[in-house]
Order: structure tokens, then C-alpha cells, then sequence
């Protein structure tokens, strides 16, 4: 792996290659070798990245996204009371209102919309006392599917910021900033405020799935905001807003054209 001369505020250096299986997998190699955490491992290309939701993959051509994993140690991570995946979707949502006129939303619990289409991926992982980030952020691609394959139907599509913005960057020039951002966001005792601000469908009626995707049961309310610890907060007319720590929004499937409720939307 080649070592890139650019500033990590993690302390560790920032790898790169050209062509990984994932830079997830690759962290974790390091991190079962021993290697310190506060490394970065960043790539042109990966023929494995992996998304949350089980079965489904980040796919990218070579040299069109940011794609990186970050390994954080243990005391960057615990005792924070935020959730990783939001805390990375806020450092995203920084670094795109920064570097465009773009103003990403946050689709609970750690897409970033633009447009109402994705424009980004976030996965983490822990290893023993390292935290795993990674990182995907479409950059580069002048075209994109509106549905994922395999038969996702997802009620969104996929978008770059070439495409919403009309900017074009090298991705791996996002990479110091983003990081800096990630480091801020850390240390932000007020991340759920800022996450709220930009929350996807804030102060709209919704329905959640709470529970089992296949056998929960239904909760309809106005979405109010993101909680300290992550919970999303449904005012249902009962008093106080609910929390959910686990539950799914339902969003109307892709080719529901009269936006009937589908499945729910990870």
C-alpha cells in the first residue's frame, strides 16, 4: 500500500491502493496484525464494499467515488453517546454543504439525500477496542441507476455530486476535509441538534415498523427529531415523544407511482 501525504487529525497514516476487495476487510487485516489504531485505508477501487443492510454491496466505477475506511480508537468512540453512522452522515453533510451549495438531508438512520436520491454509504464495524468508519461517497459519476439491482426497490435512487452540483472533484481530494469534519463531529456534544436540522421528513407524518421488519407492528406520528443517543422521535399525540432506537420509516416503494406504503427502507 502506498502512504498518502495528507493530514489524518486521527494521528495514523493514510493508505492507499488503487484496487481493493473492501478498505473494511483491509482495516481489519491491520488491525488482527497489531497496527495502531488511527490509520486510514482509502482506495480507487473496490471489488467487495460492502453496505448496513446484509446482501446489498457499494458498487463504484474506478476513480469515481471517495471510498476509505477509518480505524478509531477507543477512547474517540466510547462514552460519546452518539451513534458512529450518524456522526460520519453529519461529517458528510459538512463537508458537501463546504465544498458545494448542495444541502444534504439525513435519511434516518445514516443515508445522506440529495435530492431526495443517495448520495452516500456508510458502514461500521468495532474490532476488539477499534472502531471501524467506512466511508463511500459518490463524487465523480455523470450517470447513475434509479433502482439498485438484485431487485431492491428501493423509493430511492442513487446520485453523485458531479450530477447534483455540476462540480467535479477528485475524490481523494475530499479526503483530508471529510476526515476533519469526522473529528469534529466526534467532539460535538450538540451532533443531535445538527442532525436533527437536517433530518429527512422532519415535523411530516410518518410510519414506523417498530420492532421485527417481518412482524412489527405500525406507529404512525410526526416525526420531531433525533434524541442524544440516536433514537428517532415520533410525537404519536400521546404526550411526550416516542423513541425509536430500532425501527424502520416506510417509504413508498419505486414503483408504487401513487405512493403507497412498501417495505421498509434501510
Amino acid at each position: 500500500m502506498d502512504v498518502l501525504g495528507c493530514s489524518n487529525p486521527f494521528g495514523g497514516a493514510v493508505y492507499y491502493e488503487p484496487v481493493v476487495d473492501s478498505t473494511m476487510h483491509r482495516v481489519r487485516m491491520l488491525v488482527s496484525e497489531g497496527r495502531k489504531p488511527g490509520f486510514v485505508v482509502a482506495a480507487g477501487f473496490q471489488q467487495s464494499g460492502r453496505c448496513r443492510v446484509s446482501g446489498r454491496r457499494w458498487e463504484s466505477a474506478p476513480g469515481e467515488s471517495l471510498m476509505f475506511t477509518v480505524a478509531l480508537p477507543k477512547d474517540r468512540v466510547e462514552g460519546r453517546g452518539a451513534p458512529l453512522p450518524m456522526i460520519a452522515a453529519l461529517a458528510l453533510a459538512t463537508l458537501i454543504e463546504r465544498k458545494t451549495t448542495l444541502h444534504p438531508l439525513l435519511k434516518w438512520p445514516n443515508d445522506l439525500l440529495l435530492d431526495g436520491k443517495k448520495v452516500s454509504g456508510i458502514l461500521c464495524e468495532r474490532y476488539g477496542s477499534v472502531a471501524a468508519v467506512g466511508i463511500g461517497l459518490n463524487v465523480a459519476q455523470k450517470s447513475l441507476p434509479l433502482e439498485g439491482r438484485e431487485g431492491n426497490t428501493s423509493a430511492f435512487g442513487a446520485t453523485s455530486l458531479l450530477l447534483e452540483s455540476g462540480m467535479l472533484f477528485d475524490p481523494l481530494s475530499l479526503l483530508p476535509e471529510l476526515l476533519t469534519a469526522l473529528d469534529a463531529a466526534l467532539s460535538d456534544s450538540l451532533w443531535h441538534r445538527r442532525c436533527s436540522d437536517i433530518l429527512y421528513l422532519r415535523d411530516r407524518e410518518i410510519t414506523l415498523l417498530d420492532g421485527d421488519p417481518n412482524d412489527g407492528r405500525k406507529v404512525r406520528g410526526r416525526l420531531v427529531g433525533i434524541g442524544e443517543r440516536g433514537e428517532l422521535l415520533l410525537d404519536t399525540g400521546a404526550g411526550e415523544p416516542d423513541a425509536f432506537f430500532s425501527a424502520e420509516i416506510l417509504f413508498p416503494r419505486a414503483r408504487d407511482s401513487e405512493g403507497a406504503e412498501g417495505g421498509p427502507e434501510r
